[in-house]
């Protein structure tokens, strides 16, 4: 990735973790996710395949020295990250556990900079990047024009079609 480029998101497998919109997705569609899971989810995008200790989670979480029961709090943000990723402990694709010591995210990461578009390819990459339009309306537009550029009978007529 060019240098000055700040990250924008995190890819992995079916998913997307938006910095900006601070969001999940599942092949393009929201995944619900609570703010400590997600914060959970950057602090070991951040830093694939390496070991990312309870301590290291506990500052992410908390950094001004919360009274809380870490482990527990910590347990449960990861359950609940779990739960949203479809990753089980046992049978782990994303998240590894290193027992009393943290959490390692297992499997490639790609880093994706604000001139990359979530998703996307080619000129829907410029198109997706107005944060005023829609999901719905961003999507429409990339299938119309999909179906335009084969340009056979069918495909223009069902580019001409789509209807929000």
């Amino acid at each position: 990735m060019p240098s000055g480029h700040q990250i924008r998101a995190f890819r992995f497998g079916p998913f997307e973790a938006d910095l900006i919109s601070r969001r999940l997705r599942k092949c393009g569609r929201t995944v619900q996710l609570q703010d400590q899971p997600f914060q959970v989810l950057l602090a070991l995008l951040d830093r694939p395949s390496e070991l990312v200790t309870r301590h290291h989670i506990r500052q992410v979480l908390w950094p001004c020295g919360l009274n809380v029961d870490f482990n527990h709090s910590i347990n449960n943000a990861v359950n609940r990250l779990r739960a949203a990723l479809g990753d089980a402990a046992r049978q782990s694709h994303f998240i590894e556990n290193v027992p009393r010591r943290g959490y390692r995210f297992v499997g490639p990461v790609e880093r994706l900079s604000e001139c990359d578009e979530i998703g996307l390819n080619g000129l829907g990459k410029r198109m997706a990047s107005m944060h005023s339009v829609p999901e719905k309306a961003r999507e429409l537009y990339l299938k119309g024009r999909y179906c335009w550029n084969r340009r056979t009978p069918d495909a223009l007529s069902s580019a001409g079609a789509r209807k929000l």
